[in-house]
């Protein structure tokens, strides 16, 4: 009875994976006072049904929900419900669903929201060989400063090159970084970039075979001295 239940189990699980269609992929912090709340909206007149797969900094899987929504339905979660707080639990979360879906973002410091952002590019699908740029702002002016967070949404591992210029065009500092399957890493452009105030530029991110999906975290900055921006897909 116990192998037929596993069975079915499987069987489930792998119609659900092969009938997805569309993969959505963004950061998120669950580390001691962050939290996320996240809302997936369904755009399309047809039923869709999606799993929601959330890793770890070191690519384990925190947690593996399921659902449907009807045609331009929605849903919310609160990361918090289905997470524990550690200092390892932030990554990348993936969603991948039968329909397009939109996905909003709340994130949370403290019980209190200091960031939005919206999730309607899927990861893109990368022609081998073929390579793919992604960028972004990053500033370090007075008490500010810009994490750069790189986050692998694959089942492989995924190396990129990455390099940050100062507002001159001039290279501060250049890396290659190689990321297991659903791995994360995450940088503080301050040590390099130092603080003045010309201390910002540009984030220039390479990525070969395989996608990388980049946030970049502002802190000092903003509203409520928090900012965070995803970066979904490649400009060029």
């Amino acid at each position: 009875m116990r192998k037929c239940i596993i069975a079915l189990a499987l069987v489930a699980v792998l119609g659900v994976t092969v009938c997805a269609n569309y993969t959505y992929a963004f950061y998120y912090d669950r580390s001691p006072g962050r939290d996320l709340d996240f809302n997936v909206f369904n755009p399309m007149p047809d039923r869709t049904s999606y799993t929601i797969s959330v890793y770890d900094a070191y690519g384990d899987r925190a947690c593996w929900l399921t659902g449907e929504l009807s045609g331009f339905d929605s849903t919310f979660y609160t990361m918090s419900d289905h997470t524990s707080a550690s200092g390892s639990r932030w990554g990348i979360a993936v969603i991948s669903s039968t329909q397009r879906l939109v996905i909003g973002l709340e994130y949370k410091k403290n019980g209190e929201l200091v960031s939005l952002d919206n999730i309607y590019r899927e990861v893109p699908e990368l022609v081998p060989g073929v390579p793919y740029w992604a960028g972004g702002y990053y500033c370090t002016v007075g008490n500010s400063d810009t994490l750069l967070i790189l986050l692998n949404p694959s089942n492989s591992r995924a190396t990129v090159s990455w390099g940050m210029y100062d507002q001159s065009g001039d290279m501060v500092f250049a890396d290659i970084v190689t990321l297991s399957a659903h791995e994360s890493t995450f940088v503080r452009l301050g040590q390099y970039a130092g603080s003045s105030s010309y201390s910002w530029g540009f984030v220039d991110i390479m990525m070969e075979d395989a996608p990388i999906i980049v946030a970049m975290e502002y802190t000092g900055r903003g509203a409520d001295g928090l900012e965070i921006d995803n970066i979904t897909e490649p400009y060029y």
